[in-house]
């Protein structure tokens, strides 16, 4: 059974910022939802759901239903791996270059020339299943978005009513760290006290 709460008997709660996350209010700054009519609000408020909250229950009782409908993209790495058959069908083409430039029996040749295509064509085969596809392209993205509101110092601290300007902040949290030139720093560090 559905926990009974303010939110839940709320007719839009989405479009209300009381209802909501505070890290959310700025999103939630509607001025004109008494312009709109009932059909409206309630779109208003589903698209609301999806793109600020990142809910995308749908219940056909109480007339919610998705708005963006689920779409199937590839996965923003499969690039890399596109670049990677690109840059092995250009090796293999400057092998066979190499192959057909050198003096070698013609038979000899073409058993290499037969063995590098098979080879060619079973990399090509393994990469391609390494494919990967991202099924519901525009949740992912709206979860993203939802995580990276959340984990946000800004938004963080001014939903606690702590932040008035980003002079207030301490300053490590405004530079960017290397961690990796941290971890070089500390065993350059360690070289010099070891030798002292």
């Amino acid at each position: 059974m559905k926990k009974i709460n303010r939110r839940s008997q709320s007719k839009y709660p989405a479009l209300d910022p009381k209802l909501n996350l505070k890290t959310r209010k700025d999103l939630l700054d509607y001025d004109y939802l008494n312009k709109l009519s009932p059909k409206e609000l309630q779109f208003l408020n589903d698209f609301s759901s999806e793109y600020i909250n990142a809910d995308f229950k749908t219940s056909i009782k109480e007339g919610r239903k998705r708005i963006h409908r689920k779409k199937r993209v590839e996965h923003e790495k499969n690039r890399h791996l596109k670049k990677l058959i690109q840059d092995f069908a250009f090796g293999i083409k400057a092998l066979i270059k190499i192959l057909n430039d050198s003096q070698i029996t013609n038979n000899a040749r073409s058993k290499l020339k037969k063995s590098v295509n098979k080879f060619k064509k079973q990399i090509k085969g393994q990469i391609k299943k390494e494919f990967k596809f991202v099924e519901d392209s525009y949740k992912t993205s709206a979860e993203h978005s939802n995580n990276h509101r959340n984990m946000c110092i800004m938004s963080r601290t001014e939903a606690q009513g702590m932040l008035k300007s980003t002079d207030f902040l301490p300053e490590t949290l405004m530079v960017k760290k290397d961690t990796e030139q941290e971890i070089i720093d500390k065993i350059d560090n360690k070289g010099i006290e070891d030798e002292e």
